[in-house]
């Protein structure tokens, strides 16, 4: 039986691998936090499509960031399976019967994607142009980023940065 060849992994498939410094991760915790103020949302986080967090800020007190991660990250994958990405990087839900008025996702790059959770007092149209003004600030670093990660010295510095982020987020659980 002959082997069939395996495909190399697209560009944003499963088989890339999100990289960013310490620096760039930063400027996206003070986008987020901008973000945050100027939309009145209720929370943000920006995700990995696996769901791992990369930043978030806002009230988690329902839900954990975590699980929300996860289930952001899955809602998109199924929902971007009834609309093409070429159609449309964003995502509004609007929910009935909750104090979460709507939950509005956008597609930020090939892995990452924004969640944002507003109460019913925000608009549509505010939502969508503060997801669109984050995504115009943060694709510039994006790009220059991606530029820059072949360096080994900024890799173990960005690995470093995200282990104290993480002992930060976690250390009270021990």
């Amino acid at each position: 039986m002959e082997k069939t060849p395996r495909p190399k992994p697209r560009e944003g498939s499963s088989g890339e691998l999100l990289q960013f410094s310490s620096a760039l991760l930063e400027k996206i915790d003070a986008a987020v936090e901008l973000l945050l103020a100027g939309s009145r949302a209720r929370c943000i986080l920006v995700i990995d499509r696996s769901g791992l967090i990369v930043s978030s800020g806002g009230d988690f007190s329902d839900v954990g960031s975590d699980t929300m991660g996860a289930v952001g990250a899955g809602v998109v994958a199924a929902l971007r399976t009834l609309v093409a990405d070429k159609e449309t990087p964003e995502i509004s839900i609007k929910l009935y019967g909750s104090d979460i008025g709507r939950i509005h996702f956008m597609v930020l790059a090939n892995r990452l994607i924004l969640l944002m959770m507003h109460s019913r007092e925000n608009s549509t149209g505010e939502v969508r142009a503060a997801s669109r003004q984050f995504a115009s600030n943060i694709l510039p670093l994006l790009r220059e980023e991606s530029e820059k990660m072949h360096d080994t010295d900024e890799l173990v510095r960005s690995v470093q940065y995200i282990e104290t982020k993480l002992n930060e987020m976690f250390g009270d659980l021990t």
